[in-house]
């Protein structure tokens, strides 16, 4: 009997038709059953593992469990209910929670087209595999993704609260094989979901400078020795590209356009077990693709840095980071990079204030996701209070850490 999985629109027999097709079989799932993943997992999607029995012999070789990936803004729209509660500008608050409704047709659309580009992203990458997915449409506003469940290599502890060097480097060695997968395949180029996806978070971004300053100063309300800088707010605005996209490189840069992951942190990094069932620092892929587009190579790396690293290690070890990156894309490459550190360095620095830009107004929604664990709390608010000093020690011509306290 068709059965709707989880209150959502998807049924048993679509999802058994579908792997069907995709799976090149007929055999017949005899029985099924499914969970809601933890919240800490998909605050714009409902993420459903299904477990999987098939009619006969044959489904021993057939996937024993899928993830569901069902977009919602619900987790989210919880989040700034808090903030509406203790936010002085409430109106402001109320009107970004009600925009996330409509973004989420584009960022689903997004993650789609990328689990979907030739040759097939899994093959390559560290990704899990798309079984099969719909997007939204006009006419049609129920999309879903049906992927690979790496549940048997991924371990079920709790996501780090900041990145070991190790486990630094190990995503820094997935961003050189995305690069390298980015800069020997042409094809992802004239994908228009991407590039329009590029323009949107550009132009989302330019016109969030008032949002910014406010996140700043609440920012500043738990850490007052950054209250300083709240009325240099508009000057990171600055190192914003005004007319293009701004995440692509700047031209005097003179470095190749790649495929972005754009939202790269600890979140939507799978962790390999250890052999007690631990997160190890050995990346089993990287999720959430739904703010992919076109980018600079230094992007996630300063997105990375920025939201997942101690100021210590970002600052202590940035050019090992930078340098084992670059090491490792002309190994996937074969042949020396199209840039040299130098320019890598530069591009990083820039990448680094924009992605800084980005990142103030979401902290206040982490500080206020923290509310009741002080530790977790604390260590929020040293990694902002380091990132945002480094913002404009750079923004003054100055190195990173040459503002610290």
């Amino acid at each position: 009997m068709e059965q709707a999985i989880e209150n959502t629109y998807v049924t048993s027999s679509l999802l058994e038709s579908g792997l069907q097709k995709v799976l090149n079989t007929k055999c017949l799932i005899s029985k099924w059953s499914s969970k809601i993943l933890s919240p800490e997992r998909g605050y714009l999607s409902m993420i459903i593992r299904i477990e999987l029995e098939w009619s006969s012999s044959e489904g021993s070789s057939l996937p024993q469990s899928v993830i569901l990936k069902v977009p919602t803004t619900s987790k989210l729209e919880a989040v700034f209910e808090q903030l509406n509660t203790e936010s002085t500008n409430r109106e402001q608050q109320t009107e970004t929670s009600h925009n996330f409704a409509p973004n989420l047709t584009f960022i689903h659309n997004t993650e789609c087209a990328f689990y979907q580009l030739q040759p097939a992203p899994h093959d390559f990458l560290k990704v899990p595999r798309l079984f099969f997915a719909k997007h939204i449409a006009e006419e049609d506003p129920n999309g879903y993704l049906v992927m690979e469940d790496l549940s048997q290599i991924v371990a079920d502890g709790h996501v780090p609260q900041a990145l070991s060097l190790d486990a630094i480097f190990e995503v820094a060695d997935f961003l050189a094989a995305l690069h390298a997968y980015s800069l020997t395949n042409s094809g992802w180029q004239q994908d228009s979901v991407l590039m329009f996806n590029g323009r949107r978070l550009s132009d989302r971004i330019r016109g969030n400078g008032e949002k910014v300053r406010n996140g700043l100063t609440n920012i500043a309300e738990h850490l007052p020795i950054l209250q300083k800088y709240v009325d240099r707010t508009h000057d990171l605005y600055t190192c914003l590209d005004p007319d293009g996209i701004i995440w692509l490189p700047r031209e005097e840069d003179n470095l190749p356009i790649v495929i972005c992951h754009g939202d790269i942190w600890m979140n939507n990094i799978l962790w390999k077990k250890d052999k007690e069932g631990q997160p190890s620092d050995h990346v089993a892929a990287i999720i959430d693709w739904q703010g992919s587009h076109h980018g600079a190579v230094t992007e996630d790396l300063a997105t990375l840095l920025i939201g997942s690293v101690s100021t210590e290690i970002r600052r202590n070890h940035l050019q090992d980071i930078l340098e084992h990156y670059y090491q490792r894309l002309q190994e996937k490459l074969g042949t020396p990079p199209p840039f040299d550190m130098n320019k890598l360095y530069q591009s990083f620095r820039y990448s680094y204030q924009r992605s800084v830009f980005r990142s103030i107004a979401d902290y206040q929604v982490y500080i206020t996701m923290c509310d009741g664990d002080d530790t977790k709390k604390q260590i929020i608010l040293s990694r902002c209070q380091g990132f945002v000093e480094d913002a404009f020690a750079i923004l003054d011509g100055k190195e990173f850490g040459s503002y610290s306290h």
